[in-house]
């Protein structure tokens, strides 16, 4: 098996007046083509785009190029700043595909918790304007060939509201 090659720190946004970081782990040996960017979980107000490195490997030993992202928590930005960020990121990977030796139509997403739930946010909503940041590129499509929702949180109940025996 060939080594991963790992470049860490690409910036591929800004967001909240700061640079949005991913790691990118690209195949050693025979590559599919296909950008997975990985979202972490972390009840969208923790965790960082580390946690997912061991994953990205694997899936980079398999021949796909995995990008672990950050996105901004709640704690620094509000509803949609998250969505906005996965759309950054996705732009990036379309943006430098010839860069990353993928085909710029296989970028798919895969998220774990909080992390599926924006994915699927994201993938939900391609090219909407309604959640897109300002002055966004528009001539660049978010949308993605795939979505992979580990465990998403996709049941959202406040309050006394929520059915007896449910979370």
């Amino acid at each position: 098996m060939a080594e991963v090659k790992v470049m860490k720190d690409v910036v591929y946004g800004q967001g909240g007046g700061r640079d949005l970081r991913l790691d990118c782990y690209e195949p050693g040996g025979e590559r599919l083509g296909t950008a997975v960017i990985l979202i972490h979980g972390g009840g969208w107000s923790r965790g960082e785009r580390g946690q997912l490195a061991e994953h990205a490997r694997f899936l980079a030993n398999d021949g796909f190029t995995a990008l672990s992202m950050e996105y901004r928590l709640t704690g620094e930005s509000p509803f949609p700043g998250m969505i906005h960020d996965v759309k950054a990121a996705i732009r990036w990977v379309r943006q430098n595909a010839t860069m990353l030796e993928i085909d710029p139509d296989r970028v798919c997403l895969q998220g774990h918790s909080a992390g599926a739930h924006l994915a699927l946010l994201a993938a939900g909503t391609p090219n909407d304007p309604r959640v897109e940041a300002a002055g966004y590129d528009a001539s660049i499509s978010t949308a993605v060939a795939a979505v992979a929702a580990v465990y998403p949180p996709v049941r959202f109940h406040v309050g006394d509201d929520r059915p007896s025996g449910s979370l």
